[in-house]
């Protein structure tokens, strides 16, 4: 599997800063005609800030504000010319409602439209998750990757009429503020996507990832480490876990599994003596109510609004 590891440099900033600072001031009702323009600005929210508040606040959503913007969305998708972010958009909010099946489906009319958009393909792979289609979200996943940044980036700055309202509430006025989101967003991916191929058993896919990862530097490093570790371990490769599994009892002193993988590889190795220490702290904190750090990093990925 090949990894295309894409670099934003000190002059993609100030495209994406020009390009947002480019935009004008636009009347969003008047970007349609005849009876759409009295019914766009019937729906349009009065203000984004709610939406985009209770998403910052981990998608803590008031069901009337989900429910006036999944319409005003709804709307927008059926209005606008190429509306891929109003679909990607409107995604978003009927999976915060609960309703998956139309989320996939909304995302793969925006991903049709706009095919690279790395949101749209990340969201639609996270969904596929939460439904246990492992292998379908591996490949979304996967996919979303695959698109420099740039890119994203520039449909983003480019949507006036949809993704500009938000990134005003939200104050991204700058090409380094989208593009540390998208590096969140980029982050999250490759967890999901390195936890996917964890329960699908390919080993050497989710330790191809994880290094990935870290050559990409979207943060998060010692987690990924952590996975290059675990899956050293199930490729029977113990040196090389033990010098993660060493860092990760280092990185995280209250994981049951860093101990543990720590010194079955010692004891696969025929280390006995050095694999005792670690076992007998597995053993002490197997009884701490607790998950591991694979489980509780990916119980904080989320879905993501851009």
């Amino acid at each position: 599997m090949r990894w295309v590891v894409f670099v934003v440099t000190r002059s993609g900033f100030f495209f994406v800063l020009l390009l947002l600072a480019s935009v004008v001031v636009v009347d969003y009702g008047k970007v349609f005609v005849g009876e759409d323009v009295r019914s766009f600005q019937f729906v349009r929210p009065d203000s984004f800030k709610s939406f985009v508040s209770e998403y910052e606040q981990r998608g803590r959503f008031d069901k009337d504000t989900l429910r006036r913007f999944l319409y005003y969305y709804k709307k927008a998708a059926e209005y606008m010319p190429n509306p891929a972010d109003a679909f990607s958009l409107l995604g978003f909010c009927y999976f915060e409602s609960g309703q998956y099946r139309e989320a996939v489906g909304a995302y793969k009319r925006s991903i049709k439209i706009n095919p690279k958009f790395f949101w749209s393909r990340y969201n639609l792979g996270f969904i596929l998750f939460k439904q246990g289609k492992l292998r379908a979200a591996s490949r979304w996943l996967r996919s979303a990757l695959d698109i420099p940044p740039p890119v994203s980036l520039n449909f983003i700055g480019s949507s006036q009429r949809i993704y500009m309202p938000l990134l005003s509430a939200r104050g991204i006025w700058s090409g380094q503020g989208l593009l540390r989101s998208l590096r969140d967003g980029q982050r999250d991916c490759f967890s999901l996507l390195g936890f996917v191929y964890y329960r699908l058993g390919d080993f050497k896919a989710m330790e191809e990832a994880a290094r990935a990862a870290v050559r990409l530097n979207v943060g998060g490093k010692e987690f990924f480490h952590y996975c290059i570790g675990l899956a050293s371990y199930r490729l029977g490769e113990y040196k090389m876990a033990i010098a993660y599994f060493k860092d990760a009892v280092k990185n995280y002193p209250q994981d049951f599994y860093a101990y543990y993988y720590l010194g079955k590889s010692f004891k696969a190795l025929g280390m006995d003596e050095l694999a005792a220490k670690p076992l007998l702290s597995a053993e002490a904190l197997r009884r701490l109510p607790r998950k591991g750090v694979l489980e509780e990093t990916i119980a904080s990925v989320r879905i993501g609004m851009f």
